[in-house]
């Protein structure tokens, strides 16, 4: 479920699943956090050191209420909602290299999650301040260095110039086809 969230928000993978380093002991994400009523999570503690709400999007919710009822009925005395046999899970890069493989992609890494939310508040047109509030960049120029061009944008730029300079073109032919008075 952690790639639920952080592929549909933008939010670091550490502040879901929290960070077991001694220098960096960081809590995972607990259920009390997660406000299912009003579809937010809380995230008090951030890299930047600002607490944040993070709606639910996309399909956030259905993902939550499924790890909810398993919580309920298997690990009604586990906090965390992202967990295995009742124990936080930190680091799960050996379940996420097995699935890449097994979905073949190979090269992905987790952090390309957080890329793919900046990508895609970008391109369903939510301004950047607000998904800047949602992802927990900081600053307007992080987030660009998240917001990759692909080439599927460049050919979706190309089809949008054709579509408006063929509209220019019949514009134009329209009015020299006008008779003037």
């Amino acid at each position: 479920m952690f790639l639920v969230i952080a592929y549909n928000t933008g939010v670091r993978l550490s502040e879901v699943l929290g960070d077991n380093r001694k220098e960096r002991l960081k809590e995972p994400l607990l259920w009390e956090r997660i406000d299912r009523v009003a579809k937010r999570i809380y995230f008090p503690e951030t890299k930047n050191g600002e607490a944040r709400l993070v709606p639910f999007i996309g399909d956030m919710e259905e993902w939550i209420e499924m790890a909810w009822e398993d919580h309920e009925q298997n690990w009604p005395e586990c906090p965390y909602v992202i967990q295995k046999h009742g124990k936080p899970v930190y680091d799960p890069r050996k379940a996420w290299n097995k699935a890449c493989l097994t979905v073949g992609i190979p090269n992905l890494w987790r952090h390309d999650m957080r890329r793919s939310a900046v990508r895609n508040f970008d391109r369903s047109g939510v301004s950047s301040k607000i998904a800047t509030a949602i992802s927990g960049h900081k600053t307007r120029s992080v987030y660009d260095r998240y917001n990759i061009v692909a080439d599927r944008d460049l050919s979706d730029a190309a089809q949008k110039m054709d579509v408006y300079l063929e509209a220019k073109r019949e514009q134009a032919e329209k009015a020299s086809s006008e008779p003037t008075q």
